[in-house]
């Protein structure tokens, strides 16, 4: 039994597993991602990949999930097929598309994995902290997982066996992690722009701690909240709610709980080879793996928009190439749509479990943003439309000028030869091609906005 009074001395979760997770996106298509020989990280895929396929429902390992943009008619395209007089109904239809996309599955086939090798981290002090002149070290192994058609991934960094989780979180979450790999060392950014990974970071990144034995409630909490010896006393608050009352587990001798940065998960006993306790992780590494992938996707989309925003505003657009660039983001977003939902797995017990660590997570705050992603390029869209729309309108007007300036060719003609009393056909046809030259070039430039 747990004592919230429990003082905490020194290194806290002495017994447990550690997983560093950071989301982002591959740089470049690359056909087959880099490997190395290494036991732990075979296993560790081994592990994964038979656990997705025992937990992902029956259906979704009789069809591999093909490129979702490919199924996602365009929205472009449906609002160009539509007639003005349509309904608003009928003139978002591409959300209810979407909706009969996000209830494909994803499968094993659906990612790549593959672990770069061993490393060393050091994990520096903080002068503030009491540990403050004490760096730690702790052997790991690194591995990648991408998703094949959105290259959306996210970074992994296993630690066994470590007597320290508290500590190493705090520094994760703080920015103090070195990664010692191949002869060199890297900080985080680093490592991810290095030959071997070339991602970029998009999204907030996450760690899951697998601990053994007994754990106290102390130590819960400050694993929960990433902080080892806080300045200002013991955690306590929201992080003592969730230890006290939201244990998400559906199994007797294992406790489950997650913050919005770490999932904490507490088994009552230690399975004495790392293939065994790799069983009981690699449903919620999974779970954790697809909701970064979601914030990840949400979060680049956003950037993308913002940037393009940016760009309409300051007329570095053409409305043609602005329609392109969202066109493609909209695609983006179909890949965004496949990272969520509970339907992907089999069991009743990992649905709800899953349902639960979602909101502890922070999948409402993804979800939120991924909404307001999707509204902003609504918005977008539609002033798109109405440009293009003004834009045809201007391009009508100017035709109806040239056939007026056509049709009054023999008047101009007629009206020189009175005052010239000379026979003005050429001056009247130059003057007819120059006003039909200028309108040529006002409908060029209005077609170019």
């Amino acid at each position: 039994m747990m004592n919230q009074k429990d003082k905490v001395v020194g290194k806290q979760l002495k017994d447990c597993d550690v997983l560093f997770m950071i989301p982002g996106r591959m740089d470049k298509d690359v056909k087959q991602l880099p490997s190395a020989d290494n036991e732990d990280g075979r296993i560790f895929i081994e592990a994964i990949e038979d656990s997705m396929d025992e937990e992902l429902q029956e259906g979704s390992r009789k069809k591999s999930l093909v490129n979702p943009s490919e199924e996602y008619k365009s929205r472009f395209t449906v609002l160009e097929e539509a007639e003005e007089t349509e309904t608003k109904e009928k003139k978002f239809l591409w959300i209810k598309k979407k909706k009969e996309v996000k209830k494909r599955r994803v499968t094993v086939k659906t990612f790549d994995r593959s672990c770069l090798g061993r490393c060393e981290l050091r994990f520096l002090p903080d002068p503030e902290m009491p540990r403050g002149t004490e760096t730690v070290s702790f052997p790991a192994f690194i591995l990648l997982d991408r998703h094949t058609y959105s290259r959306f991934c996210v970074l992994e960094i296993y630690v066994k066996d470590c007597d320290d989780g508290v500590h190493i979180l705090e520094a994760f979450r703080h920015g103090r992690m070195r990664i010692e790999f191949e002869g060199k060392e890297y900080t985080e950014s680093e490592f991810m722009a290095s030959p071997k990974v070339r991602m970029t970071p998009w999204g907030s990144k996450r760690s899951a701690v697998f601990a053994y034995n007994e754990v106290s409630e102390q130590e819960c909490i400050n694993c929960l909240a990433n902080e080892e010896s806080p300045k200002d006393g013991r955690v306590a608050g929201y992080m003592k709610e969730i230890v006290e009352k939201n244990d998400r587990s559906q199994y007797e001798g294992i406790r489950t709980y997650a913050s919005t940065a770490t999932l904490l998960e507490i088994c009552s006993f230690k399975p004495p080879t790392f293939k065994e306790r790799l069983e009981y992780q690699t449903t919620e590494i999974f779970f954790i793996e697809m909701l970064l992938m979601r914030d990840a996707s949400t979060s680049n989309i956003e950037h993308k928009l913002f940037r393009i925003s940016d760009d309409i505003r300051d007329k570095k657009l053409r409305a043609k190439e602005a329609k392109e660039k969202l066109e493609a983001i909209h695609e983006d977003l179909s890949q965004a749509i496949q990272f969520s939902g509970t339907e992907h797995y089999c069991w009743p017990t990992v649905q709800r479990s899953v349902d639960l660590l979602s909101s502890d997570f922070g999948l409402e705050n993804i979800e939120k943003k991924y909404d307001e992603t999707e509204n902003v390029l609504e918005d977008m869209i539609d002033a798109i439309q109405r440009k293009e729309q003004k834009t045809s309108e201007k391009i009508k007007n100017s035709f109806l000028i040239i056939l007026t300036a056509m049709s009054t060719f023999s008047t101009v003609e007629g009206s020189l030869d009175k005052i010239l009393e000379v026979d003005s056909t050429y001056i009247a046809a130059i003057i007819s091609v120059a006003a039909m030259y200028i309108v040529y070039r006002l409908i060029d430039k209005f077609s170019e906005k």
